[in-house]
């Protein structure tokens, strides 16, 4: 191989390399990503279920209270994850009866009217 020839087929690569960018930012840009997190997007990226989460709500963002009719934002969730597991499960056990009744009672509702 020459290196004229190595230089055009070295050419013809950077071009489909492109080309393969340009329908890729066409794909990415046709289907926008979500901009909330639901339950049963936490419970996949945790590896349990979703009943689980229910039963152990300092796994869930602000105790499983939803902040947008579908969960919550991606910023709530990481802002939430941000924080130790020991330090959610702290703030949880803080609560007196009365808030951990009313948080639950609302989760209730949601699912009930869902």
């Amino acid at each position: 191989m020459t290196f004229t020839e190595f230089e055009t087929t070295i050419e013809k690569i950077v071009t489909t390399q492109e080309e393969i960018l340009q329908v890729l930012d066409r794909i990415v840009a046709a289907y926008p990503t979500k901009d909330y997190i639901t339950v049963q997007d936490i419970a996949k990226r945790q590896g349990c279920s979703a009943a689980y989460l229910y039963q152990h709500p300092w796994l869930l963002p602000f105790f499983g209270r939803r902040t947008t009719a579908r969960g919550w934002t991606v910023q709530e969730y990481k802002s939430w994850y941000g924080e130790s597991m020991d330090t959610r499960k702290m703030q949880w056990d803080m609560l007196d009866a009365a808030e951990r009744r009313q948080i639950l009672a609302e989760r209730k509702k949601r699912r009930v009217a869902a």
